[in-house]
């Protein structure tokens, strides 16, 4: 609850005071803030941190993203080198170029950093992961999508991968 982040960050802000660069009191702060939905804040906070683009990138794209601050997104994403991005990030960054209609990017960075490699597909994301995929896929090449879903176990099929398989007939009918 709201409440509960607000104890965190007070907590928190209270160990800061004796040491302002211990990373882990940092980090729980700024979770907690972004937990709270409080984006600009947990922003702040990170632009205030070293090295804060390596430490920091996925909390950082992710308040840009949450803000609809696309510009800034798309400009960070950028500037942030691959090998300090990761599977948070890669998600954010194909869910923020599928929204300034970027598909084929966003769809290239699913197949790149998730569909063609299994270990990014397991875990709790996965299905969320799948579905935001096929939405691309859906919107580049359904045909692409029909053949990637008919593949599927029975047990990964879900109500948004239907959905976004079928939303390119949906809008045609």
């Amino acid at each position: 609850s709201n409440e509960d982040y607000d104890k965190i960050i007070k907590l928190s802000d209270e160990f800061l005071k004796a040491d302002s660069k211990d990373p882990e009191i940092n980090r729980c702060n700024i979770v907690a803030s972004i937990m709270k939905e409080d984006y600009k804040g947990a922003i702040s906070k990170i632009q205030k941190m070293e090295n804060f683009k390596k430490s920091y990138a996925f909390e950082l794209i992710y308040c840009y993203y949450q803000l609809k601050r696309n510009d800034k997104a798309l400009a960070f994403m950028n500037d942030v080198p691959d090998r300090n991005k990761t599977k948070g990030f890669w998600h954010v960054q194909a869910q923020l170029l599928r929204r300034v209609g970027k598909i084929e990017e966003a769809t290239g960075v699913y197949e790149k950093q998730f569909i063609s490699k299994k270990a990014r597909m397991a875990g709790e994301n996965a299905k969320e992961i799948r579905a935001n995929y096929l939405a691309c896929l859906s919107e580049k090449d359904p045909k692409a999508a029909i053949s990637f879903a008919e593949k599927l176990d029975d047990n990964l099929w879900t109500y948004a991968i239907a959905l976004n398989v079928a939303s390119p007939y949906l809008e045609t009918a």
